[in-house]
């Protein structure tokens, strides 16, 4: 999930300094949206069900409360790129894809939902993250039977 948030960010960073470049001409930025999201959303899927995968493998020594939580996040921010990947993107890029023509009314609405969700999930993302990350404690409750002190 680590990788999932640094790669958003890196991408959030990199798309706003082409989106406000004066050295750009909006057809440019309209390609280069077309070229670049696509792999954004292969790198959120991939490494989104990687953390997936990795979580269900978790240490015994982590808490069932965190456990569950943090497969609950995980799986929330899946449902949620795939809603945005194929509702509102796909449309998008639709909309996008067509540079020599004015964009329609709707594409406004289809960003900004694509914002939001975007923002909800790398959010769910970096906390999910978190969770998986943080040290467990002695007072962890096991989700094993207790394991014996080393």
């Amino acid at each position: 999930m680590s990788a999932w948030v640094g790669a958003a960010a890196l991408f959030v960073v990199t798309t706003l300094r082409e989106v406000h470049s004066p050295q750009l001409d909006s057809a440019t930025k309209s390609e280069l949206a077309v070229l670049r999201f696509p792999g954004y959303y292969m790198f959120a899927f991939s490494l989104v069900a990687a953390a997936l995968v990795f979580g269900l493998c978790a240490s015994p020594a982590v808490s069932k409360f965190r456990r569950r939580t943090t497969l609950s996040l995980v799986g929330i921010v899946l449902v949620l790129t795939a809603i945005d990947y194929e509702w509102v993107y796909g449309p998008l890029a639709h909309m996008t894809a067509a540079v020599e023509e004015a964009r329609p009314a709707s594409f406004v609405n289809y960003h900004r939902a694509s914002k939001w969700l975007n923002t909800a999930q790398v959010s769910l993302s970096a906390i999910a993250a978190l969770l998986m990350c943080w040290p467990v404690t002695a007072g962890d409750e096991r989700t094993t039977a207790a394991a014996p002190e080393p």
